[in-house]
């Protein structure tokens, strides 16, 4: 049965289950990164990622969710963006607002991925936001464009080295594997690597050639799920 359905239908999914004890059992040091990629040209499901770091959050884990994935380069917003996750009531970060009474009220927060590569960069603790589980934190992409070569910038490693400190597991939603250079440069900083994909997006040119890719760099890939 395909996993990503599970997803849909909630975290009690055996296989979500499963696929969530593999990559807590492959990781082999506390605060590891693991980079969630889709084949082809597929963008990795924010419902599949919010269920797998519940059922982490469930086993002990302190899970912050990273979207690395440039929704303007990629032809307009993700199917299912990890803003879709945050919990707007919950924010500490988030921009106030006020309503026709007066009333204060809490938004998701502007900050996101990109701004780390501003003039000005944000703290960390600006861009990060809740969800619903209080063990499971979201950074989004944010709104602007990123710059080119991002995903090898010295910034982007000293967050990751930052969240480090205070996750014990970090998933970053990375691009497609048919953005070769940008997935080639997250999976360089990955502990481990989980691919996903449909039959379409299996039989896309660019996933045998991205698979003998990781192969051939001996990468952390733990599996995949289709």
């Amino acid at each position: 049965r395909s996993r990503r359905n599970d997803a849909a239908n909630g975290v009690e999914s055996e296989p979500i289950r499963m696929a969530a004890l593999l990559i807590q059992q492959s990781l082999l040091q506390n605060s590891s990164i693991v980079l969630v990629s889709g084949l082809g040209d597929s963008m990795v499901p924010a419902n599949l990622l919010n269920c797998l770091s519940e059922c982490l959050a469930n086993r002990g884990e302190r899970v912050l969710l990273v979207d690395a994935v440039d929704h303007h380069q990629s032809g307009g917003p993700a199917k299912q963006p990890l803003s879709d996750l945050v919990e707007n009531t919950a924010s500490p970060n988030a921009q106030s607002t006020t309503d026709t009474a007066g009333t204060k009220l809490k938004t998701k927060s502007s900050r996101g991925l990109c701004d780390i590569f501003s003039a000005a960069p944000p703290d960390v603790a600006d861009m990060i936001q809740h969800t619903q589980n209080p063990c499971v934190d979201v950074i989004t992409s944010g709104d602007a464009m990123f710059p080119a070569e991002a995903m090898a910038s010295e910034r982007l490693t000293q967050l990751l080295m930052d969240c480090q400190r205070s996750y014990s597991l970090i998933f970053v939603a990375g691009p497609p594997v048919s953005c070769r250079a940008d997935f080639q440069m997250l999976a360089a900083r990955a502990d481990a690597i989980v691919l996903t994909g449909d039959n379409r997006s299996v039989k896309q040119p660019s996933s045998p050639a991205a698979i003998r890719d990781l192969i051939e760099l001996q990468a952390p890939v733990i599996g995949m799920m289709a």
